[in-house]
């Protein structure tokens, strides 16, 4: 006759579910939060509502950020029932829940058993008054109330089987907030699982033992007392153990904090360094002069631009260990080639020309007076005073006043190196000189003996 009326309820649940809305989510979704605070009437109203609009179970439903559960509204208002003491309608949810299959699957499938297991318990099957026969009047006289001893064992079992109820529902919060704790050790979801077997056997020792057995009310007690041990201990060892991960976390971050700022202080060191040796780098270049005709001299420069271009392309992006390794490369290039012009200077190359005025191809045999002091100013690296010596009402003669203009646009281009190639108009001076000497004499042209390679890469580009 109970089955029956079970599967009435679940048939009748079924053929009277509401159209499916998106609702239900929003529904399940508050009810799972009150769940979390143990209220009970709100989770049951919210699962009903969610149940009527969608009956189905075993859908994922967002709850919030990253919190997914299974969408078991019938398994919850089941439970919701049940701690309320409803045990009629949590059964009928449960059976409902279970004859779809989802919960089986999940760990609440161990919860909805001790959760039915109990309400049985406390929702004997009732006869028919009419059927029952009446007890005979000495039967009533003869029957007595509980002792007072027992009764007071009574209400002492039920305080400490609410108590191990409590601590319960304490685990059941602590394996969902703390999942990593369980995952790593799995032996705790076992102990949890038999603690909470032992207080459904508690419970129905508890009932035994209203009805006046004295050895169920012992039996009750024992079981309460090992259960409340084994959750006290699974508790505690939770507990501490995500102490430990939530600490080991925060050390983590810390320390990642800390070496982030380290590494962006060294960054940023570096980068000033590099600047300061690309400078130093550009002011040597320019310095070079007559020396550059010399093999180990170009070769220096070579591996100086070489150093410099990828010096460039190291961005803001570039680990410390980076921007180290273009520093170092960059100082060693510049090292080279200041060893290189110091050994030109010391030693003069056999194919250096006897005079000032074969400076560029093609030179006139003789050249006045003032040309031969610009041109000595300009391999003196004096550039400014090059410029000044060299100044169009100084040389009148066309084919002296071009080799003069080559000299004064390879000193300005020099001036546009030392500072750092930032001044345009002096290198837009530069190009004016180079379409003065083209213009003048068009066989005048810059002699890489005494010219850099960047300059005269410059004329050639300058129309």
């Amino acid at each position: 006759m109970r089955a029956g009326r079970l599967l009435a309820v679940v048939v009748v649940a079924v053929l009277s579910a509401a159209p499916v809305r998106g609702d239900y989510k929003q529904a399940y979704s508050e009810a799972i939060k009150a769940l979390d605070t143990g209220r009970w009437a709100d989770v049951a109203r919210l699962m009903r509502q969610a149940a009527a609009e969608q009956p189905r179970e075993g859908e994922r439903i967002k709850i919030y950020g990253m919190r997914f559960e299974i969408y078991l509204p019938h398994f919850y208002l089941g439970q919701a029932l049940a701690e309320t003491n409803d045990c009629a309608g949590a059964l009928a949810a449960f059976a409902t829940s279970e004859s779809q299959g989802v919960v089986k699957t999940t760990d609440r499938w161990g919860e909805l058993q001790r959760l039915r297991n109990r309400c049985q318990v406390q929702q004997p099957a009732v006869e028919p008054a009419a059927t029952r026969p009446a007890a005979p009047p000495t039967a009533t006289r003869a029957a007595a109330p509980p002792t007072p001893d027992l009764g007071s064992e009574v209400r002492k079992a039920e305080v400490d089987l609410a108590r191990a109820t409590e601590l319960e529902r304490t685990v059941v919060a602590l394996r969902r907030s703390a999942a990593a704790v369980w995952q790593e050790r799995p032996a705790l979801g076992a102990r949890s699982d038999q603690a909470v077997a032992k207080l459904g056997a508690a419970r129905a020792a508890l009932e035994k033992g209203r009805a006046g057995s004295a050895a169920e009310l012992v039996q009750a007690s024992r079981l309460t007392g090992e259960a409340t041990r084994e959750l006290q201990a699974v508790r505690d060892e939770a507990n501490g153990r995500w102490n430990e991960l939530q600490a080991a976390e925060a050390q983590r971050q810390g320390q990642a904090t800390e070496q982030a700022r380290q590494e962006e202080a060294r960054r940023q060191v570096l980068r000033q360094e590099l600047a300061a040796v690309t400078q130093e780098a550009t002011a040597l270049e320019a310095s070079v002069g007559a020396a550059g005709a010399r093999p180990e001299v170009r070769q220096a420069q070579a591996d100086l631009g070489r150093s410099r271009s990828r010096a460039a392309a190291a961005t803001g992006a570039s680990t410390a260990d980076e921007l180290q390794t273009r520093r170092e490369e960059m100082q060693q290039s510049v090292a080279r080639l200041r060893q290189a012009l110091a050994a030109a200077q010391a030693v003069p190359s056999p194919n250096a020309p006897p005079a000032p005025t074969a400076i560029a191809s093609r030179s006139p045999a003789s050249a006045p007076e003032v040309l031969r002091q610009g041109a000595e100013a300009f391999l003196g690296a004096d550039y400014r005073r090059a410029i000044e010596l060299l100044a169009t009402s100084q040389v009148s003669e066309p084919r002296a006043s071009a080799v003069a203009a080559l000299v004064r646009g390879a000193a300005r281009h020099a001036l546009f190196l030392e500072a750092g190639g930032r001044e345009a108009d002096i290198l837009e001076a530069a190009r004016a000189d180079i379409r003065a000497c083209r213009r003048l004499d068009a066989t005048v042209a810059p002699d890489m003996a005494f010219f850099s390679p960047s300059f005269v890469a410059l004329f050639e580009d300058t129309h």
